[in-house]
């Protein structure tokens, strides 16, 4: 909905990865080169820092492994998002 596209063009703003230019040709775009925006940024942006559901309150919990793995699998996600641009997951056909 057109609700929801605000929303996350407002996130987006603050986060100051895009722009509004108000009048006839307004609208919205990126501050900088596409190829200088992470996906991670994007993603921070709009959801905050994700992070992988944890185990909470459980009586297992000093011994169970989930929790490292969360943790492994959370920084490696991390860490494809902060490598893959916004230019990269585009595509050379799309022009930012």
């Amino acid at each position: 909905s057109f609700l929801f596209l605000q929303h996350i063009a407002k996130k987006l703003r603050e986060a100051r990865l895009i722009e509004a230019e108000q009048g006839r040709a307004g609208g919205y775009k990126l501050i900088c080169n596409a190829s200088q925006i992470t996906l991670k940024e994007i993603v921070d942006a709009i959801e905050g820092r994700p992070k992988m559901v944890a185990c909470t309150e459980c009586p297992l919990n000093t011994v169970c492994t989930f929790p490292k793995r969360y943790a492994k699998l959370d920084n490696e996600i991390s860490a494809i998002l902060k490598k893959k641009t916004l230019a990269s997951f585009l595509g050379p056909k799309v022009k930012c």
